[in-house]
C-alpha cells in the first residue's frame, strides 16, 4: 500500500534550448474539474529569475524552454502502479528568448505570488500513472495553524523515494498564523529543513487528535489523523527583506503560498480562455 499523494508529484528538469540541464525542481499535478489538468511549481523554476529581482537571470542567461517530467508508466494491469517502469515526458515552456510563456500567473499579484500553473494535455494520462491532489481525499475543512504539523512533498538536491519519481517527505511546522497574509501576500511561514531543488513542492498540513468541522461531535467529527493540502513551497526567506547576507538565523523559514492561489490562476485563465472565444 501507499499513499495516494506519492503519485501526485513530480520532478522536473529545466532544459535549455540547446537541450542542456539548467536547473531541476519540483511539480505536482491538480485539477480543478474533470476536464482539466495542470502542473504547479513556482514562477523563479520555470524562468530561472527571481521574483523580488525579475531582471536578473540565473542559468548563465540561459532561458528554460522546456521542462523534463519523470512519471510512473501506465500499464496494462488497470489501477496497478508499475514501480519499475517509468518514462519521461517534455512539456515546452517558452521560446529562447524568453517571449512566449506557456504558464498563467496570478491574476491581481503576477510573479509576486511564486506560482505558475500548465495546462497538461490530458492525453498523458493514458501513459502515465499519476494522481492530482484533489483526487487524494484530504480534508478541506481544517482550519491550519501555527504549531501545526507540515509535510513538504519533493526531490531535496535530487534525492528521491527510491526509483526516481516518488518523493521525500520533509517534515516541519507552520511557523506564522495561515489565517494572516504574511506580509500582506498570500503566504504563510514553514519551519522546516528543506533544500535546493524542493521548489515547487506541494505542502500537506497533518493534524492528529480530534476534529470537528461544525465545532461540536457530530458525524462529520474526525478522530486521528487529518491530512489536508495547504499549499505551494517556494523556498527560503533570508533576513530582512530577503538580503542573503543578512544573519542567517532565519534560513530554516521557508515560504508557503496558499493554495487559495492555485485556484485564482485557473478560474481567472478560464475566465480569460472564455472572453477570448467570445
Amino acid at each position: 500500500s501507499m499513499r495516494p499523494l506519492s503519485l501526485t508529484t513530480v520532478p522536473l528538469d529545466l532544459l535549455s534550448v540547446d537541450g542542456e540541464k539548467c536547473g531541476a525542481a519540483t511539480g505536482f499535478f491538480h485539477s480543478s474539474d474533470a476536464n482539466s489538468m495542470f502542473l504547479v511549481t513556482n514562477w523563479h523554476v520555470v524562468t530561472g529569475r527571481d521574483p523580488r529581482n525579475p531582471t536578473v537571470t540565473a542559468h548563465h542567461y540561459r532561458v528554460p524552454v522546456s521542462l523534463r517530467l519523470k512519471l510512473h508508466a501506465r500499464t496494462e494491469r488497470s489501477g496497478a502502479v508499475n514501480l519499475n517502469k517509468t518514462l519521461e515526458l517534455k512539456i515546452p515552456i517558452n521560446d529562447e528568448r524568453g517571449e512566449s510563456p506557456q504558464w498563467i500567473e496570478h491574476p491581481k499579484y503576477h510573479h509576486t505570488v511564486d506560482v505558475v500553473v500548465i495546462k497538461i494535455p490530458k492525453h498523458i494520462l493514458s501513459t502515465a500513472h499519476l494522481k492530482t491532489v484533489d483526487e487524494c481525499d484530504l480534508d478541506t475543512t481544517y482550519r491550519e495553524m501555527a504549531m501545526d504539523s507540515i509535510f513538504v512533498l519533493g526531490y531535496p538536491a535530487g534525492l528521491h523515494g527510491g526509483n526516481q519519481v516518488l518523493p521525500i517527505y520533509k517534515s516541519g511546522n507552520i511557523a506564522s498564523e495561515p489565517a494572516v497574509d504574511q506580509q500582506g501576500l498570500p503566504r504563510f511561514l514553514i519551519d522546516c529543513r528543506t533544500y535546493k531543488g524542493m521548489s515547487g513542492s506541494p505542502v500537506v498540513c497533518s493534524h492528529s487528535g480530534i476534529h470537528s468541522p461544525s465545532g461540536v461531535l457530530d458525524v462529520d467529527t474526525v478522530i486521528g489523523t487529518v491530512l489536508k493540502f495547504v499549499g505551494v513551497y517556494s523556498g527560503r526567506l533570508y533576513g530582512i527583506d530577503g538580503d542573503e547576507n543578512s544573519e542567517p538565523f532565519t534560513s530554516e523559514i521557508g515560504q508557503v503560498w496558499k493554495s487559495s492561489v492555485i485556484d485564482e490562476i485557473i478560474v481567472s485563465n478560464s475566465a480569460a480562455l472564455a472572453y477570448s472565444e467570445l
